[in-house]
């Protein structure tokens, strides 16, 4: 995700990849409100999944990466999270234990705080922070554990830890791409002004 206020026009917002990032909010919200009907649910589910893929597949593919893109697309990737888990804690037949629910989303909230930290960094005005690796084992092991409490398997627990303890190393990736590309960014700024 690259962090970078700037002016963005309609086409951007509405371009396929972009559409397709608002569309698994839209799924999350519609598995929420519809998680008793269990068939509409998992549908909903499987296709706001399928939307992460494929909109950063259409972006690389069509060349429609944008700056909105990549600040929309991690965004709804936590709110489709949240709210399938919202969903799965307080409106489920069979409800999820609130603390793996906690583990896998505190790592959407301290994922967020990377970015954020780059937006009130007024000397930073464009930072990179496309997923490592890792960050993305990490959301399939969110999405794997979603799938395991949805079909009632054994081994949420076990995700939701794993997500957990592999979080702060994402965190701590990022935080070394933040001060590598700051520290670039000084060096640029003081040979310019030589």
């Amino acid at each position: 995700m690259t962090i970078d206020v700037g002016r963005v026009d309609g086409r951007v917002a509405l371009n396929p990849p972009n559409i397709l990032s608002y569309l698994r909010v839209g799924c999350g919200l519609l598995a929420f409100l519809l998680v008793e009907q269990r068939v509409v649910f998992v549908g909903c589910v499987l296709l706001g999944i399928a939307t992460d893929w494929l909109d950063g597949f259409l972006a690389r593919r069509t060349g429609a990466r944008s700056r909105l893109g990549g600040l929309v697309d991690p965004i709804c990737d936590k709110l489709f999270v949240f709210l399938i888990l919202l969903a799965l804690v307080t409106r489920s037949a069979d409800p999820v234990p609130l603390w793996e629910a906690a583990l896998v989303l505190g790592r959407d909230a301290l994922s967020a705080l990377m970015p954020l930290w780059a937006l009130l960094d007024r000397c930073a005005p464009r930072i990179d922070f496309r997923a490592h690796v890792l960050g993305k084992l990490v959301t399939v092991l969110q999405y794997a554990y979603l799938a395991v409490r949805i079909a009632g398997l054994p081994g949420g627990a076990v995700l939701a830890i794993a997500v957990a303890v592999l979080t702060p190393h994402t965190i701590y990736l990022y935080f070394l791409r933040y001060r590598a590309e700051r520290a670039r960014q000084s060096g640029s700024f003081r040979s310019g002004d030589q």
